[in-house]
């Protein structure tokens, strides 16, 4: 049977992190052996004084909204016994692989079979008798899924204002990264991630504040209106490069949502809610239903469409309209095309396929996770939500 660690976390960020970093030690300085060269160049340009002033504006732009987020990065970083500049540069990875050029090219240049061949799927049913999304979280054969419980102690911020303690459960690709790609968290958020590419392919003026940071601040949104407020990051806005949506919903909220979040040329993220309702039809002519695949689909700027998308997009157009989890998860496992099908297993030559799978399943108060095909397969975990909100209804 497939397994995924489970990792139990205490303490400060700081501590958290180094929790994590240290019990993955191995699998972290692996991954970061397999980030070249991609890395050496970007220490490179980090090194250079145009590289300095580009990536300092935004960990200046990090450490001044999130700072409990960067001592988390760097606990996991310390744990594993990695150097501090490398550190920075995964925070900054998503806007240096565009900023950078290498983005851009390689979408382009390995178009049919690797990048495009990546990108989450999620389906959305929200009738009344079920509230639910599930995640089919695609990514490189060389991830390492893990599930965290993480129990974060207070933090003052620099001004002196105290962010409470936190609790979080999250699904995560690799133990290298500190936000989960499925999660919920003890504010009552429950939700999932999809890469989006909005490439500029070069340097932009102005300080944007990085992906992986919105990524880990959105984890702890009181409500729809608090993850806007985040998300839209005010002063600063999302950089070019790797950007994301995020699936969501609250648990005493009976909406589900989908937030795409891109950048814009003001000091502001452009961010993009539809609102999956039990009264309001957006897709295949019923109520509550909705899908996304990586793609955008709502923001102003479009982004790079790879073939992927539009594939998975037109093949749960054909499928039955979900409406329980079972006809949730019977998309979800669907394999019907050759290249890019929904679920996409492990094969020989295979850069990317769909790592995990996850259920949020709000009416049951509990995630289900899958790590083979969630349609032919039991989860082999089923995590209540009380693990993190043991006050919320």
């Amino acid at each position: 049977m497939a397994r995924m660690p489970l990792l139990f976390l205490r303490g400060s960020y700081y501590e958290c992190g180094f929790q994590k970093g240290e019990f993955f030690k191995s699998e972290i300085q692996t991954y970061y052996e397999e980030l070249e060269p991609k890395m050496s160049a970007m220490l490179e340009f980090y090194h250079s004084k145009k590289g300095r002033d580009f990536c300092e504006g935004m960990m200046k732009a990090a450490r001044e909204k999130y700072p409990q987020y960067v001592d988390e990065n760097k606990g996991i970083a310390d744990g594993a016994g990695i150097t501090e500049e490398k550190a920075i540069m995964s925070i900054l990875w998503s806007q240096l692989d565009d900023a950078l050029g290498f983005a851009e090219k390689e979408i382009f240049a390995a178009y049919g079979k690797s990048i495009a061949a990546q990108g989450c799927s999620d389906i959305f049913v929200n009738n009344g008798k079920e509230k639910i999304i599930g995640h089919n979280n695609d990514w490189a054969s060389n991830m390492k899924p893990f599930i965290q419980l993480a129990y974060y102690a207070e933090y003052t911020l620099p001004n002196g204002d105290v962010v409470p303690p936190q609790t979080l459960l999250a699904i995560g690709g690799h133990p290298a990264r500190m936000q989960g790609s499925s999660w919920a968290s003890g504010m009552g958020m429950v939700s999932s991630l999809n890469d989006l590419a909005i490439l500029d392919n070069k340097l932009w003026s102005g300080v944007k504040l990085p992906s992986f940071i919105l990524n880990r601040a959105m984890q702890h949104a009181k409500d729809k209106d608090d993850l806007v407020r985040i998300l839209t990051d005010q002063g600063n806005g999302i950089g070019w490069g790797w950007t994301f949506c995020v699936n969501a919903g609250f648990i005493d909220d009976p909406n589900l949502y989908n937030v795409e979040v891109g950048p814009s040329t003001e000091a502001k993220s452009s961010v993009s809610v539809v609102t999956i309702s039990q009264d309001k039809i957006i897709e295949k002519e019923t109520a509550g239903v909705y899908s996304h695949f990586n793609h955008v689909k709502h923001l102003p700027d479009k982004g790079i469409r790879v073939q992927l998308c539009d594939i998975r997009q037109a093949r749960f157009d054909e499928l039955p309209t979900p409406h329980d989890l079972e006809s949730v998860l019977n998309i979800m496992g669907d394999e019907n095309h050759d290249d890019f099908p929904i679920y996409r297993a492990n094969g020989e030559g295979h850069l990317w396929f769909t790592n995990w799978s996850s259920v949020m399943d709000f009416n049951g108060k509990r995630v289900l996770v899958y790590k083979d095909n969630p349609k032919t397969s039991e989860p082999i975990a089923i995590l209540p939500f009380s693990l993190v909100m043991d006050d919320k209804p």
